[in-house]
């Protein structure tokens, strides 16, 4: 029997109110890199790269995004990759490094990775052929000790960028009458 098909696949199962704070930093695109953190359930701050508190910020985008750590989980276990395989992806450095700290004072980190396509997959818009996979990537899990596959239809509410939860304008009503 094999102990990896029943093992717990949860990466993240966390509600909001066990959560302390979250940092997401988008290696290639660090201007869009975040952190959001909660003194208690009430008291919310956003933080942007540099470590300035966002003044003005959506409080329920911010919010709902802290419920989407209930439930996240991967997809299969990849341990048994080839060691040559697993160099080479891990030598491109991580796309995403999501850090949640829970109210114990533990800290939780998954950094992900690109996975290569399978062999001749075409890209259906441009026709030509997939150098990494659209739908799936790679990842790090319970501290580095386990590489998974993650989909990005479970994983990709997790990388907003900091704009998401910035204030929009409302919208200017005109009004028909003169």
């Amino acid at each position: 029997m094999d102990e990896d098909l029943w093992r717990d696949r949860s990466v993240f199962s966390f509600y909001p109110d066990q959560i302390s704070s979250v940092s997401v930093q988008y290696t290639h695109l660090r201007d869009s890199s975040f952190s959001i953190s909660l003194s208690n359930t009430n008291a919310i701050s956003i933080a942007d790269p540099k470590g300035n508190n966002l003044a003005d910020f959506d409080t329920l985008k911010a919010k709902q995004y802290l419920t989407y750590y209930s439930n996240i989980q991967y997809e299969s276990l990849k341990n048994d990759m080839r060691p040559e395989l697993k160099d080479s992806i891990l030598a491109q450095g991580p796309v995403h490094i999501i850090t949640l700290k829970n109210r114990n004072g533990k800290t939780f980190m998954v950094k992900t990775f690109p996975k290569p396509a399978e062999s001749n997959t075409i890209d259906p818009i441009t026709g030509k052929t997939d150098i990494e996979d659209p739908e799936r990537m790679f990842a790090l899990i319970n501290n580095d000790k386990d590489i998974v596959v993650i989909q990005y239809f479970v994983f990709g509410k997790l990388f907003p960028s900091l704009s998401y939860f910035k204030k929009k304008d409302a919208p200017k009503i005109i009004s028909a009458k003169k």
